[in-house]
């Protein structure tokens, strides 16, 4: 058996940048073994499983890395709405949702068009995040990443945990020059209080970005990243937009950001990131981006495959 499968990048208009991820558009008759192995096969960040429904404007994705099964976000249900409208699944042209399920959690998107081309994909999702102010030292996070206490950040911004299903443990440092330079130090990291947090991602940023477009610049690190370099950040953006509104600079009222991932010469990703901060316990936010296609394939899968 043969299934088509299509590489694209995603939060990027230049093709070999941003975060790269395949999609196979037809997926039905694959077993969970069968993404298992392809995943692994691929070792990209992470590969779209996607079966089709009798209505047109809903579909199953299923999510694989090559370490295991994970849950949709924003960069899986961008390169997906692209695959779907490549391959001709995605009939409509207009402002109408589409939908995307994974197990019991359904996305919201909305793809807008140009000239009949797929322009960007937005992500809705409405949050309920907890916030913690309990996080290490100072001393103790710039020992977590290698850096000079000094490079931290403490004056507009704080240090917080913030859990939307995942806990992150965000931290504000003050040049772009720091978050390159950080690196997790896990003999650190297990000997001081960050364990008791829950949280098992730092999300590191800085109001320093190398794009003259951007108003932050993101990067993900800890134990649960592996030896990832810069991985992407679409799945923490909830949480980082939480965050922010936890702070009182940031008033009551919609809000829309520009936020980076790596350098132009690694692979930069560039998010669109909305937020709805209306000092409830739910927030509404939207993250969306481009994509492009840099190429496709097929994986010849014996049909008895365990």
């Amino acid at each position: 058996m043969d299934l088509n499968y299509y590489l694209v990048d995603v939060f990027t208009d230049t093709p070999f940048s941003g975060a790269q991820i395949a999609v196979f558009p037809d997926a039905h008759s694959v077993s969970q073994r069968d993404r298992e192995l392809i995943a692994n096969e691929l070792n990209l960040w992470e590969t779209v499983f996607i079966t089709g429904s009798d209505n047109a404007s809903r579909f199953q994705l299923k999510v694989q890395t090559p370490q295991k099964e994970t849950s949709i976000g924003a960069h899986t249900t961008i390169a997906a709405s692209y695959t779907l409208a490549k391959s001709g699944a995605l009939k409509s042209q207009d402002s109408a949702p589409i939908f995307f399920e994974n197990n019991n959690e359904e996305q919201t998107i909305y793809v807008t068009y140009d000239k009949g081309e797929i322009k960007q994909t937005l992500l809705t999702s409405r949050v309920t995040p907890q916030v913690d102010r309990f996080t290490p030292t100072k001393e103790e996070l710039a020992e977590i990443l290698n850096l000079n206490p000094n490079q931290l950040r403490d004056k507009r911004y704080a240090p917080l945990i913030v859990s939307c299903e995942t806990a992150y443990l965000i931290i504000p440092v003050k040049s772009l020059q720091a978050v390159v330079e950080a690196r997790f130090n896990y003999q650190a990291w297990s000997t001081s209080t960050a364990p008791a947090t829950f949280a098992q991602e730092i999300l590191l940023f800085c109001t320093e970005t190398e794009h003259s477009l951007t108003d932050f610049h993101l990067r993900l690190l800890g134990p649960s990243i592996g030896r990832l370099e810069d991985p992407p950040v679409g799945a923490s953006t909830p949480a980082f937009a939480a965050y922010l509104c936890d702070h009182k600079h940031i008033k009551p009222g919609t809000h829309v950001f520009a936020v980076e991932r790596g350098l132009e010469q690694a692979r930069q990703s560039i998010l669109h990131l909305e937020m709805d901060n209306k000092g409830e316990s739910t927030l509404t936010v939207r993250v969306g981006g481009s994509a492009v296609f840099t190429g496709e394939g097929k994986i010849h899968l014996k049909k008895n495959a365990e």
